[in-house]
């Protein structure tokens, strides 16, 4: 074992569902290339002929066809035995490894958070204005504020405050609709 670690592991049922297989054969030809293949200059921004890439390909995939059939240690199909960081037992399953390039998608909800204390407002309603880019904010009605300020009133923090009201069910199902 090389004793390398990787930096990010992606999971097998991704690459269906992103429609990424070419990250794959990126891997595949990264590692032939790094196993002892020439360096290549592979920037989206070059264009070489056709014909040099063709050789280039089948030459990649040569030498991962020679240095990968057990000749270095590895399986036919490059997968790798790895180890456990915890335990230090090797995993039973064989792992594909291989370098590639990775860019973290900037939809999560850590990155869409929106918030302010002051800010601009509409000179006409006195309103927040209603765009992120010019730093607007979230409108909110009087129900709207009490839902959200609900759960952090001090008054209500214990059970015994809380009174329970039953709702008619016409009535709940038009505040679903609502809300």
């Amino acid at each position: 074992m090389q004793g390398i670690v990787p930096d990010i592991e992606i999971n097998p049922h991704a690459f269906p569902s992103r429609q990424t297989p070419d990250q794959l054969l990126e891997a595949a030809l990264g590692k032939g290339i790094a196993l002892g293949s020439a360096l290549k200059y592979a920037t989206p921004f070059s264009t070489p002929p056709m014909e040099a890439v063709q050789t280039s390909f089948i030459v990649s995939i040569e030498l991962i066809r020679v240095h990968l059939t057990g000749r270095l240690g590895f399986s036919r199909w490059g997968n790798d035995r790895v180890y456990d960081g915890h335990t230090g037992e090797m995993v039973r399953s064989l792992v594909f490894m291989g370098p590639t390039f990775y860019q973290r998608l900037t939809h999560i909800a850590e990155d869409k958070v929106k918030f302010r204390n002051t800010g601009p407002v509409h000179p006409l309603t006195r309103q927040p204005v209603a765009n992120r880019k010019r730093f607007g904010g979230i409108k909110f009605g009087e129900i709207g504020g009490r839902k959200i300020r609900g759960p952090y009133c001090r008054f209500c923090e214990s059970v015994e405050h809380v009174v329970k009201a039953n709702v008619p069910y016409g009535a709940k199902l038009l505040c679903q609709e609502l809300y």
